[in-house]
This record gives C-alpha cells, sequence and structure tokens, in this order.
C-alpha cells in the first residue's frame, strides 16, 4: 500500500498505541516530554486529532518544533523536510544543519538540496551538494537531487534526461515530492525542445499527481500556475493560475514575480511586466537577476523588455547576487566586467556598475564549479604544464554540460594521446554542435581507420573539406590537400591551395609556398572553366564566412576568452 508523503517519516517509526489517551499524551506534551510533542505531532499528522485542516497542520509543525528544540532527532529531519517543500528555506537549513551534525542523512540530503539551488538562504555550492548526497545515496531526496545533476550536465556526469527521468522516478516511489519537480522540469525540457503535444499532457499528468501526494510543495504549485497561465488554452484555467500566483506574490514568493512577469510581457504589457521582473530578481539564485543585469546596463535584455539604462541599478544587484555563487549571473557578470577593464568607452558608460574589489579569478573557478560551461571551459584554457589533469577535468565537466568548443578541444586532445574511441566519441558530439574541429578530427579517424570505425576514405575526406568549409584551420587545410593533390582531384587542390595561401602560418618555409603555388598552377591548367568559375566562388564563400566569424567575434568581446559560443 503506497504510503503518503506526509506520513511517510512518521510511519515507519512511530506506533501509536492505546497507552495513552489522548488526553494524558497532550499533558506530557505540555510538561516538555519531546517523544511525547513528536507523538502528539503525528497525531495532527494523521488526523487521530483534527481533521488535516490547515490550523491542524500548523499544530503539527509547532509541536514539532517543540521537540526539535530538544534535540529530538526525527523532529528535526521532518521539520526540515516539510519546510523545503513549503519553501520556507531559513527553516528548512536551520534544521537540517541540526540533523546534519548529527550524522542524519535526511539532514544531509535536505542540506545537499540546499547547496544546490541557494534559495536566497546559502551560496551556491554543488561541489559539496554533491559530496553530501554520496553519503547518504539511497536518500530519496539524494535520488531526485543526483537526477538534477544528470539533467544539467555536472563534471561526472553528461547531460542525460533518461538517466534523470530514471532517478525522478526512483525518488518518486521512495515518497519523494521533489522528483515530480524533477520531471516536471524534464518534460519541459523536452517540451521545448519538440513542443510535442504528448509531452504537454506528461507534463501536466505529472504536475497533478505530485500536488495529489503533496499539496503543500511550492514548486509544484508555481508550476501548475505557470502552466495554467502559459500553456492552457483554457480561460477558466488562465484565471485560476493568475490567482494562485498573486496569491504567492503577496506572500513575496519570487518566483510567482519571474512567471508573472513572463506573463504579462506574452500579453503586451510592459511596464506591468518590468515591476513584476525588478521584484522577481530580488531571488539572487534564479536566473532572473543575470536577465535584469542585462536589461539595467543595456536598456533592454533577451525577453524584450525596455527600459532607461541603470549602471547604479546593476551594481546594487550585482552586490547582492554575487555572494550566492550563482553559476547563471555570474558567467553573465564575469564577461561585462572584463569588458569593462579592457574597453575605455564600455568602462566610461557602464564602470560605475561594476565592482571594484570583485576576485575576478576566484569568481570563474566558482561559477565553473557550480556548473557554468563557458566557465568550466575558460578555467581550463587558463591550466597549463603541470595542470594537465585539472584541465582535462574542466575540459570534461565543460564538454558534459554540453559546451561545443570544450567537445572539440577534448576530442583534440585525445587524438593526440592516440586514445581514437575518445576522439570519435567527442568528435561526433562536436559535430553535433556544427563544430568544424570535431568535423575534422572524425574525418581523420574514418579516413585512416583510427579507433573502432572502420577505415571510409572517401566519407573521411568529405568530412575534412566539410571542416574547411566550416572556417576549419590550416591543419584541417593541409591534410586535405595533400590528399586531394595525390588523388589529382584537380578541382579541391586548386580550391584548397587559394585557401591555404590565404591563411598560411608566418612559420611556413617559401619552398612550401613555393610548392603550392605550382601545385595550384598545375590544377588551374586542368580545370575547366565552369570548375575554375565553381572553385572561385566555393573560395569567396570561405572568405565570407571568415570574414562574418571574426565580426560576430570581435563584436562579442570575447577573443580573451578563446570562447567562441557564448
Amino acid at each position: 500500500m503506497k504510503k503518503t508523503l506526509l506520513l511517510a517519516s512518521f510511519v515507519s517509526l512511530l506506533s501509536i498505541t492505546s497507552v495513552f489517551a489522548n488526553d494524558e499524551l497532550i499533558k506530557m506534551a505540555e510538561s516538555g516530554n519531546a517523544e511525547a510533542q513528536f507523538k502528539l505531532a503525528a497525531m495532527y499528522a494523521r488526523g487521530k486529532i483534527g481533521n488535516k485542516s490547515p490550523e491542524d497542520r500548523e499544530k503539527m509543525l509547532s509541536w514539532l518544533e517543540k521537540a526539535a528544540s530538544q534535540d529530538f532527532l526525527k523532529a528535526q529531519e521532518i521539520l526540515c523536510k516539510q519546510y523545503l517543500d513549503r519553501g520556507k528555506y531559513p527553516d528548512a537549513l536551520k534544521w537540517a544543519k541540526r540533523a546534519a551534525v548529527k550524522n542524519s542523512n535526511v539532514g544531509k540530503s535536505v542540506m545537499a538540496y540546499l547547496l544546490y539551488y541557494g534559495y536566497n538562504v546559502i551560496p551556491i555550492n554543488k561541489t559539496k551538494a554533491y559530496s553530501l548526497i554520496k553519503e547518504c545515496p539511497k536518500e530519496a531526496l539524494s535520488k531526485a537531487l543526483l537526477g538534477e545533476f544528470y539533467m544539467e550536465g555536472w563534471f561526472d556526469f553528461e547531460k542525460n534526461l533518461d538517466k534523470a527521468e530514471e532517478l525522478a522516478r526512483e525518488a518518486i516511489k521512495d515518497g519523494c515530492s521533489k522528483g515530480y519537480e524533477l520531471l516536471g522540469e524534464i518534460y519541459m525540457k523536452r517540451f521545448t525542445a519538440g513542443k510535442e503535444e504528448e509531452t504537454l499532457a506528461k507534463l501536466r499528468e505529472f504536475i497533478d499527481e505530485g500536488l495529489k501526494k503533496n499539496n503543500i510543495s511550492r514548486e509544484l504549485n508555481l508550476s501548475k500556475a505557470m502552466y495554467q497561465i502559459m500553456l492552457s488554452n483554457s480561460e477558466e484555467e488562465h484565471k485560476k493560475g493568475i490567482e494562485l500566483l498573486e496569491q504567492s506574490a503577496k506572500n513575496n514568493d519570487k518566483g510567482a514575480y519571474a512567471i508573472l512577469s513572463d506573463y504579462e510581457l506574452m500579453n503586451n504589457n510592459p511596464k506591468k511586466a518590468l515591476e513584476y521582473m525588478e521584484k522577481a530578481a530580488e531571488d539572487y539564485c534564479s536566473n532572473t537577476p543575470y536577465e535584469f543585469l542585462d536589461l539595467c546596463l543595456m536598456g533592454e535584455n533577451s525577453k524584450g523588455l525596455k527600459t532607461d539604462v541603470n549602471p547604479k541599478k546593476a551594481r546594487e544587484i550585482a552586490e547582492k547576487t554575487i555572494p550566492f555563487n550563482n553559476e547563471n549571473f555570474l558567467e553573465k557578470y564575469i564577461v561585462i566586467y572584463q569588458m569593462a577593464k579592457r574597453n575605455a568607452e564600455f568602462k566610461k558608460l557602464y564602470g560605475e556598475a561594476f565592482l571594484d574589489n570583485f576576485d575576478c579569478d576566484k569568481y570563474i573557478k566558482i561559477a565553473a564549479d557550480n556548473g557554468s560551461s563557458s566557465m568550466a571551459y575558460f578555467y581550463a584554457k587558463t591550466l597549463t604544464g603541470t595542470n594537465f589533469d585539472e584541465k582535462m577535468k574542466y575540459l570534461t565537466a565543460s564538454a558534459n554540460m554540453g559546451w561545443a568548443d570544450a567537445q572539440s578541444e577534448l576530442a583534440a586532445e585525445y587524438f593526440g594521446k592516440q586514445d581514437f574511441e575518445k576522439t570519435i566519441y567527442w568528435a561526433k558530439k562536436a559535430i553535433e554542435e556544427k563544430q568544424w574541429l570535431g568535423t575534422f578530427l572524425y574525418g581523420q579517424c574514418l579516413f585512416s581507420g583510427l579507433g573502432n570505425t572502420p577505415m571510409d576514405e572517401s566519407q573521411g575526406l568529405e568530412l575534412i573539406m566539410k571542416s574547411i568549409l566550416m572556417g576549419g584551420d590550416c591543419k584541417a587545410v593541409r591534410v586535405a590537400f595533400r590528399r586531394y593533390v595525390n588523388q589529382k582531384n584537380y578541382f579541391f587542390v586548386y580550391l584548397l591551395g587559394k585557401i591555404y595561401l590565404n591563411g598560411f602560418s608566418p612559420n611556413e618555409t617559401n619552398d612550401t609556398i613555393d610548392e603550392i603555388k605550382a601545385e595550384i598552377s598545375k590544377a588551374k591548367d586542368s580545370l575547366s572553366k565552369e570548375d575554375l568559375e565553381k572553385a572561385d566562388t566555393a573560395f569567396k564563400r570561405y572568405i565570407e564566412h571568415n570574414i562574418a566569424s571574426l565580426k560576430s567575434l570581435t563584436n562579442k568581446n570575447l577573443i580573451h576568452y578563446g570562447v567562441v559560443n557564448f
């Protein structure tokens, strides 16, 4: 028989018998007996006293507080889980800390969850969160949190929605409502990617099922309201969703403000959307602060909201957000901060928005450790020499989180070590993101029959050529050029020769350049006028592509990062 979430923790620990009448139990509880207080809380939870009304639930919490204050561990464990579900994070942190000190697995798992999200009560520290759930892997909440790691990707976890869903279902089976929240996040990602109606129906199913099991869940109630106002076609549902969000907003729930802001923007009410966004940005561990930073610095953000530029407000939000280690905010702030340090015009416009004592190097690593794929990649690029293992660790983390440049670079590192199976694995990942280096390396493996793939010279050369037209460097051009010279394929000898001369390294010798020129001349004499025109058109397209890429990179002011997909 399935147990409800609220009773699950009590049933295995408590057996109320007829030894004590209710009034005797109450007297003992009122006299300060912690065990009696705990049992009385259980009576309220099970409806043995009262009728499970909101008032009775508050009495339950009150008696649990009294027992927990006397160091009654089971009361502390139930309280930290109850407060986590209710969104009362300072209280959840208080009791989780006290339970964790006693080596409680429940306390550790709740602490891990708070460290993962921050919730404006503790700086985010995903490394510490992971170490805690490794100490209590069988806890349902630990399984849900591990699913979060798989959903986003991290050092030891490549992004894997199927694995995340498996863990979510395990958590639900063990009576944890956070499993439903995780399922909702997973199916929202799938819906956003595929826009499938079946996925949308599943999303609603998980939200409703979760609320039946645990109607106090703050996250599930917000998810339901979001669904009602954003995804449902029912006017009645819209109304209910708005009412639920407005009530949550009255209780100063920043998550409700964020959803209301999106809703007002969707309904062409930018003034109201801006008002809600500013309130939502006070949740320093959410994504809203970095969107608000854009708004304050640029006068417009990614969602299309517009307002007056306000660097002082940007500084205010930075001062309050940075201490919580929100990786999404940090990766945005770090880049703009570096621009202000390097660009005099930018500093003149926005300099007052940035913290003079900001320890950029420290926060680059914090953002990397907390799950910023771009900062993990950048941090890896700063590591050289004896730090090779550390470099590979952060490159892998970035690649696991989906950063395509890291996937390409990992493939190159493994190619250099002649670990061709790993080369092929990461090259294929990079190809999915249309990265030239991954395409080039996989082409090399196919052409030469390296790793666990059969030799296929034709497809290999095709991929190498494709990588060049994607903007590949001289290495790719040189390889393809030599292959085509040997094959006497004059079209590509002519095309690649021109590309090579256009971008050759200053270290090339004159003899090499003269040899290439001679091959180009031979190819030109062998080609028809029509083929020459085609090759010249392809060359022109390649040049235009590279110039456009360079302009885009320069405009982003990220050359010093070596990051091209920010």
